[in-house]
């Protein structure tokens, strides 16, 4: 169970950090706020990482 939450957690992080890419090309959020969505997605796909690390 602990793998299918880290590879979540992983997966929502790129999907921040993804949201993040697509925001700032368009112009819809300033540098500050998708330098946080790049940062946060980061730190859950980090977190994620350690978490599948555990596991095995």
């Amino acid at each position: 169970m602990e793998f299918y939450f880290a590879r979540g957690l992983q997966v929502a992080g790129l999907c921040v950090v993804g949201f993040g890419l697509v925001a700032g090309i368009t112009g819809a959020v300033t540098l500050l706020r998708e330098l946080g969505l790049a940062a946060s997605g980061a730190g859950l796909f980090y977190a994620g990482r350690l978490i599948e690390g555990r596991g095995n």
